[in-house]
């Protein structure tokens, strides 16, 4: 699959990830795995965007026990992509 896709539990664990991810993000998802969730990949996306509220938002969206909306955001990476 050519688009970066990362999948978390309800808990923010990180269940899954492709190749994509990994490259976008250069984050080596087999060396994180079981001790990775959503706020070290927030940190880490965060890290290499421009500043964004966004990436609480995310944390929230992820973790929330109830019913949830359909949640969009443009971000950009410092490089500008």
């Amino acid at each position: 699959m050519p688009k970066a896709i990362a999948g978390f539990s309800p808990t923010g664990d990180l269940l899954l990830s492709n190749v994509a991810y990994s490259t976008l993000w250069g984050i080596q998802i087999t060396a994180v795995l079981g001790d990775f969730g959503i706020v070290d990949a927030t940190r880490a996306w965060s890290e290499q965007c421009v500043p964004s509220p966004t990436w609480g938002d995310v944390r929230e969206f992820v973790c929330a026990e109830s019913e949830r909306a359909e949640l969009s955001a443009n971000v950009r990476l410092r490089d500008g992509r």
